[in-house]
């Protein structure tokens, strides 16, 4: 969104990542899990490293994937930007 101004491509990658997480891989959806997947998961142990019951996007990997793609897109505007200033 900050890149463009749009939010057609920021609503497009959360509606695949859900369509994929919870249909195909099985990962819980914000607490609520998936029933009909391709593949069944079981969460036995390292919740905060797995998300537990909240799945992927609740556990430490998550959050500090998120950071490096906020990191990654703040860093690339901010370029575009000083180089469209010069």
């Amino acid at each position: 969104y900050l890149a463009t101004g749009r939010l057609w491509m920021p609503v497009a990658l959360r509606f695949g990542w859900l369509l994929c997480a919870g249909t195909i891989y099985g990962f819980p959806l914000s607490g609520w899990p998936v029933r009909q997947a391709w593949f069944q998961l079981e969460t036995v142990r390292y919740t905060a490293w797995s998300g537990g019951v909240h799945g992927p996007d609740a556990s430490l990997l998550g959050a500090l994937a998120k950071a490096v793609m906020v990191a990654a897109v703040l860093y690339v505007t901010r370029s575009r930007a000083e180089s469209e200033s010069r």
